[in-house]
């Protein structure tokens, strides 16, 4: 029973896909309502067996590490539970967005394939099932993306497909040297306890974080969102922004853990706090750069793809700042957890926000637009919440994980007094007024200000009301019962880590969030973002455009031209060498043949086996035999 629930997660969106051909198109959105509403359904059954102590896995017929390995624990369970809660209420929203586009079937059947992909990645008991689930994620999104099959679309689709390509080899590679260093690739933490010589296991970590960073919009490998997202038909943003990045978060926490911290006793602290510092300012410069594209940002879905490029900045910082503390990490790791989920929220209700109001107006210029209070006052509602959690305005959902967050790097920072993380400190703080001025400008230009265009009676459809309070209503809860939410979900989700359990209990869990110094710390952010939108709009500065050479384009095009050259480099020797190769072994063929022929004891006629005396036969047998013991023996 439990594993028929565990194999229905992932198998429901892939019969869902296939049906979409076969029902009828007149009850195509009842049916994609169904099959999102089931699957969310039964992950969250899956998550209850799983808390009431439920042992729940899977494997397939080939025997590890070729075969499919799935297991459901309390970690991968919330991002599922995640992922499968925003689909089905992006879905309820794109039954009437989609009525303006084209091509429905087409986007719906990838739409659910990219769904069993994401949910396959968070239920992986392995590297190589992850991986599989991973690229399915990958390849299924790219319809998603050129769906509208204009140029813009066809670019971003070919650079998205480019940078997935080479993080997706640089995971093979990277799981292909651990692999050969320790021997396994479990996600369970076996991988550090099997020992071997190190060397091969850190760089095809480094290998792995850059194939997963690709897809979490990790700077500098961000360059495919700022394009993708406004192309896409605003569900397809909605779910690239609030989900499929986090699959690349997912990945990066799981690598981590599996090679560097399988026991209390173990053994790669050391190495651990290296690594951790470097992803720490790895998301430092993330959220910071995120922010300042951000601002500079005229269209309304580049805008928040960019904002999506600096919150995975401070998931990567509290990740960096859990793996530098080790085993007292679990404050940085709780606040990665908590803002990974804060941020699917408030992002998938803001991009769904942004759709309404395209649907409506089919506009996307900020500077366009204005006054829309007055005739969507519903979606300016939703969008005032969601403003608010990205924010970090108290009571809401940002506030609580941002706290967490700036908990956390402080500890990192007193922890042996590193002058650098309190530098990452003071941009974390930089990057919250940013932030905030980002989203007084986003509401302020959209719903307040007063617009030059009168636009006629608006209705706002009940498929997409629906679809943004689920989103609102959780953005709310998560900020409204902060404990409930560190008790119920986030202390279940790091028990799989290693962590010491009293630390939980007396750092993470009775946090204090309505304290005076983290109210105040929340509202310099918030008057530094007023401070900076009010000279943003009076100097005219938000108009800005960067040179071409400071652009993630540019930075792209170089990329991918010393990539070109390397591959043509590595290329032209390897077809020299197979040349050469080829000419010794003819060489060697030819002149075997001769010494073959000279053994023939029949004579009259080219050589072959069975002209060969019987004792020769058996030595070559026994040579042969000898050679291959030798080699698995080794």
């Amino acid at each position: 029973m439990a594993t028929a629930f565990l194999l229905s997660c992932v198998l429901l969106p892939v019969a869902g896909a296939i049906g979409m051909y076969w029902v009828p198109e007149r009850i195509h959105k009842i049916y994609m309502s169904l099959v999102a509403g089931f699957t969310f359904f039964t992950t969250l059954g899956l998550y209850f067996l799983v808390e009431n102590g439920e042992v729940v896995s899977y494997q397939g017929a080939w025997g590890s590490p070729l075969g499919l390995r799935l297991e459901a624990e309390s970690f991968g369970l919330l991002f599922a539970a995640l992922s499968s809660f925003v689909w089905f209420a992006v879905t309820i929203f794109s039954t009437s967005y989609m009525d303006m586009e084209t091509g429905k079937q087409r986007f719906y059947f990838f739409f659910l394939l990219t769904l069993a992909g994401t949910l396959g990645v968070t239920l992986s008991a392995d590297m190589l099932t992850l991986l599989l689930f991973f690229e399915l994620v990958s390849l299924a999104a790219y319809p998603l993306v050129v769906h509208k099959k204009t140029e813009p679309a066809y670019d971003a689709g070919k650079l998205y497909l480019n940078m997935a390509v080479a993080g997706g080899l640089a995971l093979v590679l990277g799981m292909a040297l651990v692999y050969t260093d320790r021997g396994t690739l479990n996600l369970w933490g076996e991988v550090a306890v099997n020992g071997g010589s190190g060397l091969l296991t850190y760089l095809g970590v480094a290998l792995m974080v850059i194939g997963f960073g690709v897809k979490a919009g990790m700077v500098p490998l961000h360059i495919w969102l700022p394009k993708a997202h406004p192309v896409a038909p605003t569900p397809a943003s909605a779910l690239l922004s609030g989900i499929m990045i986090k699959t690349g978060i997912f990945g990066i926490i799981r690598v981590i853990n599996m090679a560097f911290a399988p026991d209390m006793e173990a053994l790669y602290w050391g190495e651990l706090e290296t690594i951790g510092l470097i992803i720490t300012f790895l998301g430092v410069a993330t959220m910071l750069l995120g922010v300042f594209m951000a601002l500079l940002q005229e269209n309304m879905k580049k805008m928040l793809a960019c904002h999506s490029v600096s919150q995975i900045g401070y998931i990567l910082m509290g990740i960096g700042a859990a793996a530098y503390l080790g085993p007292l990490g679990s404050v940085g790791l709780g606040g990665a957890i908590y803002h990974t989920i804060n941020h699917a929220l408030f992002k998938g209700a803001l991009f769904l926000v942004a759709g309404a109001v395209y649907f409506h107006t089919r506009e996307l210029n900020l500077y366009r637009l204005g006054g829309l209070w007055k005739v969507m006052p519903f979606t300016a509602f939703i969008g005032l919440i969601a403003s608010f959690g990205i924010a970090g305005v108290p009571l809401f959902n940002g506030y609580i994980s941002k706290t967490i967050l700036h908990h956390a790097i402080v500890e990192a920072a007193e922890y042996k007094n590193v002058n650098l993380l309190f530098t990452a400190e003071r941009i974390f703080m930089l990057t919250g007024a940013g932030t905030a001025c980002s989203f007084i400008k986003f509401y302020y230009l959209l719903f307040l200000k007063r617009s030059k265009r009168s636009y006629e009676k608006i209705k706002e459809t009940r498929p997409m009301k629906v679809g943004m309070v689920f989103l609102g209503a959780a953005i709310l809860l998560f900020g409204l019962g902060p404990n409930l939410v560190l008790e119920r979900f986030i202390e279940p989700a790091l028990d799989i880590f290693v962590l010491e359990h009293h630390h939980i209990e007396d750092h993470l869990l009775t946090l204090n969030f309505f304290n005076v110094k983290d109210l105040g710390i929340v509202a310099i952010a918030l008057v530094g973002g007023f401070v900076i939108f009010f000279l943003g709009m009076r100097t005219g500065a938000f108009h800005l455009h960067l040179p071409s050479w400071m652009g993630g384009e540019y930075l792209g095009q170089k990329v991918g031209r010393a990539y070109q050259g390397l591959w043509n480099f590595a290329s032209r020797g390897y077809y020299e060498g197979r040349d050469e190769l080829t000419e010794m072994t003819d060489r060697i063929g030819s002149r075997g043949g001769i010494v073959l022929k000279s053994l023939d004891k029949r004579g009259g006629g080219w050589a072959n086996f069975a002209n060969l005396d019987f004792d020769l036969l058996l030595l070559i047998f026994l040579l042969l035999f000898f050679l291959a013991e030798y080699l698995l023996v080794a």
